[in-house]
């Protein structure tokens, strides 16, 4: 009987990390999406990836800091949520996280439109060995990007995130 369970318990799981995954990165665009509806002209791509980072942050925040404070006491959440924002572009977080933005802008008779659209995808590692070795396989069939197939290779399975922001401004 534990044997049947045991792994269905840790199958919801799984899916429950997945799940809570998806709404962070969900919560990340909407919050770079802020950022660049905020921008005067051209929105800063620095700006959007710190929004990103800080919004991803209680994925990524497994450590104490140095004084021994947890990231929640408010203490070290500042400067840890600085060292993500860097750290996912220029270490091994930037293979597990892809960031495009595009921009269009329109021009009419009485007012410039400018609509950008940002997409981000999150490779997210799979922990249970059952379903790390068949989630990935299954997935795979179906025709993805490099990224989902880098993604698929290691064992994860890729998330993306959109949104588009439209700004209008008289001319």
């Amino acid at each position: 009987m534990t044997l049947v369970f045991l792994p269905l318990f840790m199958a919801v799981f799984e899916f429950a990390q997945l799940a809570t995954t998806r709404h962070a990165l969900a919560y990340a665009v909407f919050e770079a999406g802020r950022v660049v509806e905020a921008a005067d002209g051209q929105p800063d791509e620095q700006q959007i990836r710190a929004s990103i980072g800080r919004a991803l942050l209680p994925l990524y925040a497994v450590a104490k800091s140095s004084s021994g404070a947890s990231v929640g006491d408010g203490e070290d959440y500042a400067g840890l949520s600085r060292a993500l924002a860097e750290s996912i572009w220029v270490s091994s977080q930037a293979e597990q996280l892809q960031i495009v933005i595009r921009g269009v802008e329109i021009a009419g008779l009485e007012q410039r439109l400018t609509v950008t659209e940002l997409q981000v995808r999150l490779c997210r590692e799979l922990l249970f060995p059952p379903i790390k070795q068949l989630l990935p396989q299954l997935l795979r069939l179906r025709h993805g990007s490099f990224f989902d197939n880098e993604c698929y290779r290691r064992s994860g399975v890729p998330i993306a995130a959109s949104t588009l922001v439209t700004r209008a401004k008289e001319r």
